[in-house]
């Protein structure tokens, strides 16, 4: 990931964070849907304290949390994650 991209997700994530760090319970179990590169899915994941699965209709070629590619129906049962 280039330096620019990088620095723009962190600075986004450090808005957020004070909001999902309210509301998430660590070792919740959290589903990212349109989670793009996944580097907000392991943000959330690391200070959250989270497990997370980012899903995306394209892969780009990242593996920083669990990842499930789809264009169709998501493979998971209903209740799966807290959040």
């Amino acid at each position: 990931m280039n330096r620019i991209k990088k620095l723009r997700y962190d600075w986004k994530w450090k808005l957020l964070s004070s909001h999902y760090k309210d509301l998430i319970k660590p070792n919740s179990k959290i589903v990212d849907i349109g989670a793009g590169d996944l580097y907000i899915s392991k943000l959330m994941a690391d200070s959250c304290k989270a497990k997370v699965i980012g899903t995306d209709i394209i892969d780009y070629g990242t593996d920083y949390v669990e990842k499930v590619i789809s264009k169709g129906k998501l493979p998971f049962k209903n209740n799966s994650f807290d959040y």
